[in-house]
């Protein structure tokens, strides 16, 4: 199909006017491809937003017929998705529900607003060995600094050439760092690329010396490594190691969180700790609880895991705090619960860029959990 068609099919599902073999073939290729990483001409954007936006309805004429005790499950084009006691959120065209374009999403019912809690956007902090600090964001060259070399800050991203003059220096760390509703691209001299999430620290050296290249970690980071056998890439956590010769994996580690785990894109790695190493496939992660020690892995769902790369939030089964979480970080605000939060667990997706009005909205359109907003404030209430 050509693609240049779609907006048009989109448009037409929005407003209720597509015929049925005009909705089928849409939905023909929303399961043919990858929809989420289908490139938007600038001009055609809002049909994506108006996509991701809050959704009000259930379409009746395409939900699913059971009883009242049996649960339902159904494939979808980007995960299966259970519908049972727990409530669902499903974002997307796949989704049996409707999106309804006639009402406003701040109605009586979704009376929130933000008070100024906006999206993330690329932000970090770059703090060399010397102890000058540069604030990122907006494109500078950094050059000079003590012999080290020279440091490029463009569109989000930051290129590091180091200075070579052929002899060998002390190993000396610097530091990338993301606040709250931050994130930030480092092009490493060895080639590779490493994207840092919200709340994170990256310390590297200013050259990779001897036989290895190792990095520190703290938050969440993806990586893209250089291959190079004949000096490994190391990544070093509060609790985990992890030892790379060229492949891609997501590193995830917050200090406030229960466990830290390692998830295995292409290549391989190994996984260390005091107590055991394991040796990760492709799709594979590895969990490691700090309070336990105790280690194990489990199948990835690379898209869930990846999404935040590509500008989303998916969450997958995951539990309220877990998803505050994540949205306490991107969009800089503190979370406070009321209530019995026990048994609140969700599934969609949502481009990162939304308003955080319209995360929680959507969250509160499942009937299962209500928001209040207060200044930078979020208070969770069943």
């Amino acid at each position: 199909m050509d693609e240049q068609h779609i907006p048009e099919l989109i448009e037409k599902y929005i407003t209720g006017t597509a015929t049925d073999q005009e909705r089928e073939e849409l939905l023909d290729w929303y399961r043919s491809v990858k929809h989420d990483e289908t490139l938007w001409p600038e001009e055609e954007a809002v049909f994506e937003q108006r996509i991701t936006r809050v959704l009000s309805e259930i379409k009746q004429s395409s939900s699913l017929v059971t009883d009242d005790t049996t649960p339902i499950r159904r494939i979808f084009p980007w995960k299966l998705i259970s519908i049972a006691a727990v409530a669902l959120m499903i974002i997307g065209l796949s989704t049996i529900f409707l999106l309804d374009t006639r009402k406003d999403v701040a109605d009586e019912n979704m009376a929130l607003k933000d008070d100024g809690i906006k999206p993330g956007g690329s932000k970090a902090v770059l703090k060399l060995a010397n102890g000058q600090t540069f604030a990122l964001g907006d494109s500078l060259a950094i050059s000079g600094i003590e012999n080290q070399g020279t440091f490029t800050d463009k569109n989000g991203e930051l290129l590091f050439n180091p200075e070579t003059n052929g002899t060998t220096t002390a190993l000396i760390y610097n530091e990338l760092t993301t606040p709250k509703g931050g994130q930030y691209i480092i092009h490493l001299p060895d080639g590779s690329k490493i994207s840092l999430n919200s709340e994170s620290v990256l310390s590297f050296p200013s050259s990779f010396e001897g036989n290895e290249r190792k990095v520190v970690l703290q938050g969440e980071a993806y990586f893209e490594v250089a291959k190079n056998e004949d000096k490994p890439f190391f990544v070093s956590t509060s609790a985990m190691e992890i030892e790379v010769l060229g492949t891609t994996f997501n590193v995830k580690g917050y200090q406030d969180e229960d466990d830290i785990s390692t998830t295995l894109v292409e290549g391989s790695v190994k996984v260390k700790t005091d107590k055991k190493d394991i040796l990760l496939k492709p799709g594979q992660s590895a969990i490691l609880n700090k309070a336990s020690g105790a280690m194990h892995t489990k199948k990835a769902d690379l898209t869930a895991e990846t999404a935040w790369t590509k500008g989303y939030f998916m969450f997958n089964d995951d539990n309220i705090r877990s998803i505050m979480n994540q949205l306490s970080r991107w969009y800089d605000c503190e979370v406070v619960y009321r209530g019995d939060m026990k048994d609140k667990i969700y599934s969609g997706r949502i481009l990162r860029r939304s308003d955080i009005t319209e995360v929680l909205n959507m969250l509160e359109q499942t009937g299962t959990i209500k928001f209040q907003i207060e200044g930078r404030r979020v208070v969770v209430m069943p």
